[in-house]
Order: structure tokens, then sequence, then C-alpha cells
């Protein structure tokens, strides 16, 4: 019972440290963190592109700091980053076929990355590290090209 106990504990705490830096990155990059957390995913919301890269990065950086002064592990994330429309729905959840392509790309992610599509990519140019990736790996819900982003 100790072991589950310890495990169970250290699932909530992890979940806890991702929300908390979550926050933090949607709050010094300019974007919104919204009610969409399943399971262990949560879903931040922004303006424009890079400042989604850039919060990524941040969440990710924070999120390694909290879990190891924490003594969790370094858990490593990965992520999706798509630029579309969404629909806001009851409780502040968003719904929609960019809410979808981004869980889909978080999915695909490896640990440690970012998945983005053509609309998110385009606009961060010549970034240091971006590569492309085949575009059919999401089965018909994306066409278009894909990039990768270490974190």
């Amino acid at each position: 019972a100790g072991l589950v106990d310890e495990d169970e504990w250290r699932a909530v705490t992890l979940k806890s440290a991702l929300q908390d830096a979550a926050r933090r990155a949607a709050r010094e990059h300019g974007g919104d963190m919204v009610l969409a957390r399943i399971n262990d995913d949560v879903l931040l919301k922004f303006p424009e592109s890079p400042d989604a890269v850039e919060a990524a990065r941040y969440l990710h950086s924070t999120f390694r700091e909290i879990a190891g002064r924490l003594n969790l592990g370094v858990p490593e994330l990965r992520g999706g980053i798509h630029y579309g429309e969404v629909t806001p729905w009851r409780s502040g959840l968003l719904v929609g076929e960019a809410v979808e392509i981004t869980t889909s790309l978080r999915h695909l992610a490896e640990q440690g990355q970012i998945m983005l599509t053509e609309p998110a990519a385009g606009p961060l140019g010549e970034m240091v590290g971006l590569e492309p990736i085949d575009g059919d790996a999401l089965e018909g819900k994306f066409a278009g090209r894909m990039w990768a982003l270490r974190l």
C-alpha cells in the first residue's frame, strides 16, 4: 500500500506542478490557461504562435525545475501547437478542430519535443532547431506540412 500511496502522491504532485508551470507560462507570455485539463494535458491559448513556442519552452523548463526541487524526478514534456479557430464552450472549455489537431500533435511528439503545423510554424521563420516532419502523420486531420522543435 505504501508504494501505491507514494506513486499516487507523486502523480498528483506532478500534475499540480504541471498546472502551476502552465499558469506561469500563460501569464508570462500573454496567453490564457484553458480549463481543458484532461488527464495529464494542459491547454494554453495564445494570440500568436511565437508566444506559444516561447511559453512551451518556459513551461518545460519551469516544470522540470519544480519537479526537480520536489525530488519527483525530471520528466520530459511533449506538446503540440496549431494556429486556428476555437469555440468557447461551457465551463471555460475550448472545442474545435484546432484543439483536436493540437491534441493529436502532442501524442505524435517525442518526449522533450513540440510538434507544430504549418500555420503555427510559418510565423517563426528560420527558427534554429525547427525540423520538417512528414505531414501524413495526422491521417486526415491536417494535411499540411508539420515541424518538430526540441524543448
